[in-house]
């Protein structure tokens, strides 16, 4: 596959995902060059693969989408929005062979969705399932994150309740349903940098309830290891002292057990991944300047707290962030 960069950045503003925030931003490549740089991958790769945070939400996807097929030129996509999905570029998916169509409602309540910002709602699943049928695409894959900061057993219950409902719904229509769930693990440069990650027995009993509520339904579980995601977690909020952590791993190692069983001082990563960090307290990483501050990081940690939305970012110089004024 030839790899195609269409955009870089995103401007959606999701609370849980740092590509948002440090590729400030969002910027287009012009659909004159992408169309010219596809032409000349397909000379060497039987299909195109765009990439960008959130490919649908291309500016200029839909005609982009009709002028490769009228080249015959086939394609793939990094990532849909399930709220930017439209037919022209169904339509394209579909004669580029694609049989699965994947979207990611990430929370599992229109409340939680709203937490996080994600902007998506479950009639925006639904109309993207409908698309899919209607262009032949027999497989739907939907992306969950579970342990997000504020989630209560009401928003597990309200996704088994839909993702049921939408089996129902579509049992017909499709060969497959498949469901990918994944621990929330806290970045730096993000709204919820100061909130720990959920405990890993906690979250390895959320999985099994999900996977034991949906599979007398025929619907597939698959999810990622807590464990590793607790890895992850530490490893993305850890401080000087890590480095001496991983040392002392690599020496011990580097297996599972080394991971869990090696601390420093009586910490270990999983300190790291689960401490609650204060609002007043020095970040590890706040030395690196991303273009953003401290203070809007907090605002937008307040509106979680809320509820509340925040609009996309545009091209105008929306003064929320104030990123556009940077030199």
């Amino acid at each position: 596959m030839f790899l195609l960069e269409v955009s870089r950045g995103c401007g959606r503003n999701c609370r849980f995902c740092m590509a948002g925030y440090c590729y400030r931003v969002p910027r287009q490549r012009s659909l004159d060059k992408v169309l010219e740089r596809a032409e000349y991958g397909a000379r060497f790769m039987q299909k195109i693969g765009l990439v960008g945070a959130a490919v649908s939400d291309y500016p200029f996807i839909d005609k982009l989408a009709e002028e490769l097929i009228k080249s015959r030129i086939k394609f793939s996509v990094s990532s849909l929005r399930a709220d930017s999905l439209r037919e022209p570029l169904m339509a394209a998916l579909a004669y580029s062979g694609h049989k699965t169509l994947t979207v990611a409602p990430e929370a599992g309540s229109e409340r939680l969705r709203k937490v996080i910002n994600k902007g998506i709602s479950e009639e925006h699943v639904v109309n993207a399932a409908k698309l899919a049928r209607k262009f032949g695409i027999k497989n739907l894959k939907l992306y969950y994150i579970i342990g997000l900061p504020y989630e209560k057993n009401e928003d597990i219950d309200e996704m088994i309740e839909f993702l049921v409902a939408l089996k129902n719904t579509f049992k017909n229509s499709y060969s497959n349903l498949t469901v990918s769930i994944n621990p929330f693990i806290p970045k730096p440069f993000t709204p919820f940098q100061w909130i720990g990650m959920e405990d890993v027995k906690s979250l390895n009993e959320k999985i099994k309830l999900i996977q034991n509520k949906l599979k007398p339904h025929g619907i597939k579980v698959i999810f990622e290891s807590p464990r590793m995601s607790e890895i992850q977690a530490g490893l993305a909020r850890g401080n000087r002292h890590t480095a001496k952590l991983l040392y002392e791993i690599y020496k011990n190692g580097a297996t599972n057990s080394a991971f869990s069983k090696t601390k420093i001082d009586g910490k270990g990563l999983e300190f790291y991944a689960h401490r609650e960090i204060d609002k007043k307290a020095v970040l590890p990483w706040e030395h690196i300047n991303i273009g953003l501050s401290k203070a809007y990081f907090l605002g937008e940690y307040n509106r979680a707290t809320n509820g509340q939305p925040t609009e996309k970012c545009t091209e105008e110089k929306c003064q929320k962030c104030r990123i556009c004024q940077i030199k």
